[in-house]
């Protein structure tokens, strides 16, 4: 069975993890968990980040900037971000309009 524990932690005070898609889809579809606070961050799959250089880390919790009129997302080389907020919000930050249509659609209210 997959864990997140079989992944290269990038930081273990701020329990970062870095995982692939598919991947994290595999854990998703293996082990029953839930996250409360988070940021998921996805990235082009061509895209490299030197893990040991890592300048932004996406925070959810406290984060100020996520609650003005047009927050953005917070890592610059990231494509879409998930904000997970104590189990009862979820914010999805999008460069593709498209998606985040679908994702309305989706979940709406």
């Amino acid at each position: 069975m997959i864990t997140l524990e079989d992944y290269r932690i990038f930081d273990n005070l701020h329990n970062n993890f870095w995982i692939t898609g598919e991947n994290l889809k595999k854990l998703a579809n293996n082990k029953d968990f839930y996250f409360i606070w988070g940021v998921f961050s996805a990235f082009d799959k061509n895209e490299k980040n030197d893990l040991d250089d890592i300048k932004v880390e996406p925070y959810a919790d406290g984060n100020p900037n996520l609650w003005g009129e047009t927050p953005n997302i917070q890592h610059p080389k990231a494509k879409v971000e998930l904000v997970l907020w104590d189990s009862s919000a979820i914010l999805l930050l999008s460069k593709d309009n498209d998606l985040s249509r679908k994702f309305r659609n989706t979940f709406e209210g």
